[in-house]
């Protein structure tokens, strides 16, 4: 099997045993389908992945170093079949280095590795088990239906998906309609808010102009921010922060009724690209946010 990326061309000679996952989302696919990755990215664990890997055969994998920037000697002692990198950004430099070791799988385009149904099916075909990505496929989709069929209320509602800072000063990062976690939030119906046009044409794009990973919009102007539901992501250190004084600084001025706070583990959901992480949102995020949604349609109606 051959895969065309941005890099050249990998070549997968047969179905690997051995698959070291660079990124949780390769990590969360693997699992999924049914291998045990040998070694993953330290902060690649997660609920949803601890639940897979009980389900499979194979022994806890071994976490590579998320403090170096490509822990080179770690992969290669593991001695993969595989690398997997479909749900991360690499450089050229790493991959030609990560090469040498095994192939390395990244998406063959830009937009396969931005949404979990592409990776999903992706990994399933490099793993020789394309049959299992589409019955994840259809059990995540009907996770996701049936996480949502109590709350018909939530359906268009607009939203907006933010990273603030509780640093006085620090502006907004405001990710746009095609990036993972805006995916993610519109498999449960929730839609972009009008606001994201304004983001796009004033904000100031990051990781470049043709597809860009998010928009930095100047704190001042956080009330410009408009939308039914804004959800904030926040470092945990930024949580304990909001306990005690109560607001985020870069947020003190947007005018948000229904303020959605996403940190830690929540976050990892909404972010993750994972059939696996999109379900675990479906269960624990949706619940709130059709909450968050009520409330503004009761504000909207004055009562």
């Amino acid at each position: 099997m051959s895969l065309t990326n941005s890099y050249g061309t990998t070549t997968v000679e047969a179905p690997p045993k051995r698959v070291v996952a660079l990124s949780s989302a390769d990590a969360d696919a693997s699992a999924a389908l049914g291998l045990a990755p040998v070694g993953i990215s330290g902060s690649a664990s997660s609920p949803w992945f601890t639940d897979a890997m009980r389900d499979i055969d194979g022994a806890p994998p071994f976490l590579l170093n998320d403090k170096v920037a490509m822990p080179l000697d770690d992969i290669r002692n593991l001695d993969p079949d595989v690398i997997l990198a479909v749900g991360g950004t690499i450089t050229r430099a790493d991959y030609d280095k990560l090469s040498e070791i095994a192939p390395v799988v990244l998406s063959e385009s830009t937009d396969s590795g931005r949404e979990w149904r592409q990776r999903s099916a992706l990994i399933g075909k490099v793993l020789g088990r394309s049959d299992a990505a589409a019955e994840l496929q259809a059990k995540t989709e009907g996770a996701v239906r049936d996480s949502v069929r109590d709350y018909a209320g939530l359906k268009g509602t607009t939203i907006l998906f933010a990273a603030a800072s509780s640093v006085d000063g620090a502006d907004i990062q405001v990710y746009p309609e095609d990036s993972v976690v805006l995916g993610a939030l519109k498999d449960f119906g929730l839609v972009p808010a009008p606001a994201m046009a304004k983001v796009k044409k004033e904000g100031r794009a990051t990781g470049g102009q043709k597809s860009p990973v998010s928009y930095v919009w100047p704190h001042e102007r956080a009330d410009e921010l408009s939308a039914d539901i804004l959800v904030a992501s926040v470092s945990q250190d930024d949580m304990a922060d909001l306990r005690v004084g109560g607001k985020i600084p870069a947020l003190s001025t947007a005018k948000q009724p229904s303020l959605f706070y996403a940190a830690g583990i929540e976050d990892q959901a909404l972010r993750s690209g994972s059939a696996l992480g999109v379900a675990w949102a479906g269960r624990n995020i949706v619940p709130e946010l059709a909450k968050a949604a009520y409330y503004e349609g009761q504000r909207s109606a004055g009562k």
